[in-house]
């Protein structure tokens, strides 16, 4: 008797977690980094889109962290700290960068070309984005390469003049 009555109550306490077991499960999303950027900035996102990948007229290369742009027949060499995420108009270069990156890559590579602005860094720390455009102005015409050792100590000084307190430019390097 005692055994019936403890099959029974096994038997009626299954019963009770059946539909508990029957619920399915819902998987979590999967985990990623993105980012937006700020509301201002996403209305420049909204024009017609094209089928192909956006077309850039800089010559992109990275190698070991190392980006090398070469714009308007200007070749500049950056170094960014670590962590920090860079985007370049090439598209096609860091494809899953700004597939990982993005919510809405071709946009953000369309507005970099637009905009005329080479390269795109994130600061994660902050959450900070920062804009850098390879120009030609009066002063590259003055230094023009910087593979001098001479030429290199001025350039850095005169860049590291308007360094924020906490912060060290440690290199510069422009040919062009």
């Amino acid at each position: 008797m005692k055994m019936l009555m403890a099959l029974l109550l096994a038997i009626l306490l299954a019963a009770n977690l059946i539909p508990a077991l029957a619920q399915t499960s819902q998987e979590a999303p999967p985990v990623g980094i993105t980012a937006t950027l700020p509301a201002e900035l996403k209305e420049a996102f909204t024009s017609t889109r094209s089928a192909a990948f956006p077309v850039t007229q800089d010559v992109v290369s990275i190698d070991g962290g190392v980006f090398t742009i070469t714009t308007n027949g200007i070749t500049a060499e950056f170094m960014l700290p670590f962590g920090w995420m860079g985007f370049t108009q090439d598209i096609k270069l860091q494809l899953m960068d700004y597939a990982n990156f993005f919510n809405d890559p071709r946009s953000i590579a369309q507005f970099l070309i637009d905009g005329g602005i080479n390269l795109l860094v994130e600061d994660p720390d902050s959450g900070a984005f920062v804009f850098v455009f390879v120009y030609r102005n009066s002063l590259s015409e003055l230094f023009i390469n910087l593979e001098d050792e001479e030429m290199f100590l001025t350039a850095l000084s005169m860049y590291q003049e308007d360094t924020g307190l906490g912060y060290k430019r440690e290199a510069a390097n422009i040919a062009g």
